[in-house]
């Protein structure tokens, strides 16, 4: 896969022209996404606290008069295409079965389908855990609302785009990463009710910017022990007699700990702490109080390293490193763990970092990070580049 960054509206409509010979009717532009807090706790109907990048999916589009979508992917540099009035079936493993997944999850709810030509770009790291999957998903979603002529709103997006991921690519996504990539705000974090998929957007810091700290490193055996989790978490409740962790309280822990495994203990401390975490995370920032907000983030990190055990020597690491900086606010793990990426909040003008953290990562593992300043902007738009009848 080619590594793109900074891709704009121009390089899309370009791309698009190269390759179909004309230019398209209008382009979608979806961001992943980091979550500065709550991990673990979304699927167990707790909250969570992400914001969008300015890393982005991005599709330039024109209708066709079929039913026929066809897609280029200039990142892989191959097209793939199905028809959207046949019967939809995954045949094979590739970004392309995220937009076939959401036709199929469109059909299901009986929505008109029409064909396309699109572009593919992104630069959105991939298997960082920024969300590329599910900025792809909404991005689909977006272009086949529009050329279907009917409207979604941002919920409704992100419960399509979770259907597809679930039950077309057979992955166990979490709610956030759609509802995220759909609903951000520039300069915004998103406070996410995972059990109610109610939010709320709430400003950052002022003089802040967020770092996303890729430490290069991919576990093969993450997938099984989130699973693991998922299951211990499952048990627990079963344990504390509630539908949902979300639901338990202290007390209740307190009172069944005679009745777990010192495990299970831990992985609930963890959930239910991390809810509180994101709690006072709101306070803060409504306050603007950022040393509590990076004081609530190296608490979180701790939470998931010790209790939850989903941090790995790598990105223990890079967050050790980060608060080392004298514009280090906080820093932690981001996303299910065991690699990926960890995020830092930073005050503006950390003019040095980015060389900072990357030369001491390498140093002490051996290791190239792509350490990368962020800032939140808008989620999934579509932006219409000319008037044409499909």
């Amino acid at each position: 896969m080619k590594k793109r960054e900074n891709i704009t509206k121009n390089q899309v409509t370009e791309a698009f022209r190269q390759h179909f010979k004309e230019a398209p009717d209008f382009v979608v532009r979806t961001p992943g996404r980091v979550n500065l807090m709550g991990d673990h706790t979304d699927y167990n109907g707790g909250f969570v606290f992400p914001m969008t990048i300015d890393r982005a999916v991005w599709m330039g589009v024109r209708g066709r008069i079929d039913g026929v979508v066809r897609i280029y992917s200039a990142d892989y540099d191959g097209e793939c295409r199905f028809d959207v009035h046949a019967e939809l079936k995954k045949n094979q493993d590739s970004w392309f079965e995220y937009v076939k997944g959401c036709a199929w999850a469109l059909q299901q709810k009986s929505f008109p389908l029409s064909g396309f030509d699109a572009v593919l770009m992104g630069d959105v790291p991939q298997g960082a855990g920024l969300s590329s999957s599910a900025a792809l998903e909404v991005t689909s979603l977006l272009v086949f609302a529009e050329l279907g002529g009917f409207d979604l709103s941002k919920t409704e997006a992100a419960l399509l785009g979770q259907r597809a991921e679930k039950e077309w690519m057979g992955v166990k996504g979490r709610i956030m990463d759609q509802i995220a990539c759909a609903a951000g705000e520039a300069d915004k974090a998103l406070l996410i009710d995972s059990r109610d998929l109610e939010y709320r957007s709430l400003r950052l810091p002022q003089g802040t910017v967020a770092a996303v700290l890729d430490t290069a490193t991919r576990h093969s055996l993450a997938s099984s022990a989130n699973d693991e989790r998922r299951q211990q978490c499952e048990t627990a409740c079963k344990i504390l007699g509630v539908s949902l962790l979300r639901n338990a309280t202290q007390e209740m822990l307190d009172a069944g700990k005679k009745n777990m495994p010192d495990v299970l203990f831990r992985r609930v401390r963890h959930v239910l702490s991390e809810n509180l975490r994101v709690r006072a995370a709101e306070a803060a920032l409504r306050e603007d109080a950022a040393d509590a907000f990076g004081n609530l983030m190296d608490e979180s990190h701790f939470s998931l390293q010790y209790d939850f055990e989903v941090s790995c020597f790598e990105l223990d690491a890079i967050t050790s490193i980060a608060r080392k900086h004298p514009a280090c606010l906080g820093a932690r793990m981001t996303g299910e763990g065991f690699g990926g990426s960890a995020v830092a909040l930073l005050y503006a003008d950390a003019q040095d970092f980015v060389d900072y953290v990357s030369k001491n990562y390498r140093r002490q593992t051996g290791k190239f990070p792509n350490v990368t300043l962020c800032r939140a902007t808008d989620g999934g738009r579509v932006e219409r580049l000319q008037e044409g009848i499909f």
